[in-house]
């Protein structure tokens, strides 16, 4: 897929992805985190050594991603997450969701933005802003699921969700997946209310 319409395609199919296996972030909570890293793990293997070598996973590298990309530092954040946050497990699946969720929508509504931030030409607030707002949702669901109230649950993910706008949106790293995640969970567990 060389043509801008299959790159389109192969785009829109890898930000697909990207959300419904964050999916799983909404099992992190009851998961017993040992078996949260197993599956993790095997996510990292497959998309390391697996989907490389299917049509579909070729079609989701971009031309210019090294081997070590956003595919394989995917799921390497989720076992991150699962493991730096194994007494935390809603701040791990904050974390995960916020990167899951959120990194996606900010890709397809910065899209075509003219607006752009002065320190990264490459993110928009638009994008910034849909990130955040997806995000909070995904993370304040999280919550709901622990039984807070809608107020509970908003403030307690609007840390992970601002953090982890800021941080999708800074110059740099370029792939940015390890510091999505793991500064929303950090996020979460040092600025939500207890």
């Amino acid at each position: 897929m060389t043509t801008t319409a299959g790159r389109a395609r192969s785009e829109t199919g890898r930000r697909l992805a990207h959300a419904l296996f964050g999916l799983a972030a909404f099992a992190l909570p009851v998961l017993d985190w040992r078996l949260a890293a197993g599956l993790a793990f095997l996510a990292l293997l497959a998309n390391l050594e697996f989907l490389p070598r299917t049509t579909i996973g070729r079609a989701w590298m971009r031309p210019d991603e090294p081997r070590l990309g956003g595919i394989v530092l995917y799921p390497l954040t989720v076992l991150l997450l699962v493991l730096i946050f194994r007494g935390h497990p809603v701040s791990a699946a904050a974390g995960f969701a916020s990167l899951a969720f959120g990194d996606p929508m900010a890709a397809w509504a910065g899209r075509g933005a003219r607006r752009r931030w002065p320190f990264n030409a490459r993110k928009s607030p638009r994008g910034s802003l849909a990130f955040a707002l997806t995000a909070l949702v995904a993370v304040a669901l999280i919550e709901l699921g622990q039984g807070r109230s809608v107020l509970q649950a908003l403030a307690r993910a609007l840390p992970p969700a601002l953090v982890g706008a800021a941080i999708e949106a800074s110059p740099w790293p370029r792939i940015d997946n390890l510091g999505v995640g793991l500064g929303a969970a950090l996020a979460h567990v040092l600025g939500s209310p207890r």
